[in-house]
């Protein structure tokens, strides 16, 4: 049983505790002329989403199919780079907003994203936080 818990808790990137500019609200780049990289409470990102947000759900394809954000668009953390062709088409300037289930994965593929040039916003809650205060999810 400890085996099995402490899997989910690697799987699932058990949030870190150590505060960042990036956790404290403000945008952290990541590099010289790279991307940024910003978190965003829930109620912000519901209305970021009422306004046609682009939203990157990092879960997996199981996960992602038993329910998620309307409109969101699903790449598996570690499955893409920045050369993935969706990412290809979308505008770096423009914010993209990273889910998951609570908010660990999201928050490693929104690094990423920064340092690939995105302004990457990474949804505090995740999907689980968005189902709990009563939103639809799509399956």
């Amino acid at each position: 049983m400890h085996t099995v818990l402490i899997l989910m808790l690697v799987a699932c990137g058990a949030p870190s505790t150590e505060p960042t500019a990036a956790t404290e609200g403000a945008a952290a780049a990541t590099a010289p002329g790279a991307g940024t990289r910003s978190d965003v409470a829930l109620d912000e990102f519901v209305a970021a989403h009422g306004q046609g947000a682009v939203v990157l759900d990092v879960r997996t394809e199981v996960e992602f199919a038993a329910g998620h954000v309307p409109g969101a668009t699903n790449k598996p953390l570690g499955s893409f780079g920045p050369d993935d062709p969706w990412l290809a088409g979308l505008d770096k300037e423009a914010p993209l907003y990273v889910i998951c289930h609570s908010g660990g994965r999201s928050a490693r593929a929104a690094d990423t994203l920064a340092a690939a040039g995105f302004n990457a916003v990474n949804v505090l809650g995740g999907t689980g936080g968005w189902q709990a205060a009563g939103h639809p999810v799509e399956k």
